[in-house]
């Protein structure tokens, strides 16, 4: 008996002791849904959720503009069961910038666009096999795969990332060691293939073969959001007066390297790629935006544009440790997902400066594990794996003395 879930969980339990899920899907010839098949086979229990539903709103006027084109979307995704362990589901995506979403110039899908698999630790990594038809006359990106007609992956990892637009343009860029191709919806801008280039080659990437694709999107609040394989690059990115462009460089090389790395776990790959950037910011230490603008910081207008939070891709600019923008990735909304950037912080911190640059090095080898990369390094392994785990539940009491100038803290 078929069974219609409406923006529910599916819970069930199948028979392999490793993740495996298979999907089989078409694009719309408008770019605004996608149908298709999913089979999932694992061992454990696991649930189905609608992922667009966890999406969250915006809560200012600023960033709303910066999300949506138009009145707030959610978009959709329905499945109903027509065998044992297999559903058919469409995804209807909402009008949206960023990399989940449909507008003029595309469709961008990083995961979202299928029934979302969950066990108890969040999102799994699991062995996928992905086909995707694409509608004629449109080349797209399923992972680290570009083509048109039919695009196929198969491997490990958190996700499906998928983007298609309309014509398409395709343009392999010249980085030694690594094959990236660039998909954009018309000619490449050449500052952004230079750039791409130039940054790419400074950060001494291993000649292991490694590759992955890059995709123009409307990217308006992130200036890049990476996938499994595949990197989603503001369609603003380097789009500034010369030689500006320079604080637009080490957010979009980070983003590139995050899908880049040959590793299934995105932890690892996010830890790794800012071990790189650290890397590509010390020799790009003199071009710090933060360092420039604080320079002329005594004038009201440049105050006002570090201080006021309303510069575009602010907290990527100012090379900032924590996110400061929402907070929506599909590892964010579902995961206890730290940012690569704050584990890398810490890790310096605590075990002086270059950990995290010794940890990524050991990680372009699929070979080591973490635990092994981190005693390289002699970083304690609980330490580096509890960054993995959800965060402890804690009481706080503050009491604030004024006249003491005291503040004490129990926990």
């Amino acid at each position: 008996m078929a069974i219609l879930i409406l923006g529910v969980a599916t819970v069930a339990t199948i028979a392999l002791a490793t993740p495996r899920v298979e999907i089989l899907a078409r694009v719309d010839p408008e770019l605004n849904w996608i149908e298709g098949t999913i089979r999932v086979d694992f061992s454990s229990q696991y649930m189905l959720v609608d992922p667009l539903a966890s999406l969250p709103e915006p809560d200012d006027d600023m960033t709303q503009m910066r999300t949506f084109p138009g009145l707030i979307e959610r978009g959709r995704v329905r499945w109903v069961q027509i065998g044992e362990d297999e559903w058919s589901f469409t995804t209807v995506l909402p009008r949206r910038f960023g990399d989940v979403g449909t507008t003029r110039k595309g469709l961008f899908a990083n995961g979202y666009w299928y029934p979302q698999v969950l066990v108890a630790d969040g999102v799994p990594v699991v062995e996928w096999t992905g086909l995707v038809v694409l509608p004629e006359g449109t080349k797209g990106a399923l992972n680290d795969q570009v083509g048109s007609e039919i695009l196929r992956w198969r491997g490990s990892g958190e996700r499906l990332s998928l983007a298609v637009v309309e014509g398409g343009e395709t343009t392999p860029l010249d980085v030694d060691g690594v094959e990236i191709v660039l998909l954009t919806r018309r000619q490449p801008r050449k500052v952004l293939v230079k750039e791409l280039e130039r940054q790419l080659s400074l950060c001494e990437l291993p000649d292991d073969g490694w590759r992955s694709a890059v995709v123009e999107a409307p990217l308006r609040r992130r200036l890049t959001r990476p996938g499994m394989g595949l990197t989603y690059v503001s369609d603003r990115a380097f789009r500034l007066t010369p030689p500006l462009q320079r604080v637009h460089r080490v957010a979009v090389t980070r983003g590139v390297i995050t899908s880049l790395f040959p590793r299934s776990d995105p932890f690892e790959r996010h830890l790794a790629a800012a071990g790189y950037s650290y890397f590509h910011q010390k020799q790009l230490s003199s071009m710090n935006a933060s360092r420039i603008l604080k320079i002329g910081s005594w004038l009201p207008r440049i105050d006002a544009l570090i201080n006021d939070r309303r510069m575009p891709f602010v907290g990527e600019i100012l090379e900032e440790t924590h996110p400061s923008d929402l907070q929506d990735d599909l590892m964010e909304v579902f995961d206890p997902f730290t940012a690569g950037t704050v584990v890398a912080a810490q890790l310096d911190d605590r075990h002086g400066v270059g950990t995290t640059e010794a940890i990524a090095r050991e990680l372009t080898s699929p070979a080591i594990s973490l635990a092994q990369a981190g005693s390289v390094a002699q970083v304690p392994t609980d330490w580096l794996y509890s960054w993995k785990r959800p965060y402890p539940e804690q009481d706080y009491v503050v009491q604030i003395t004024p006249a003491a100038h005291e503040i004490r803290v129990e926990r």
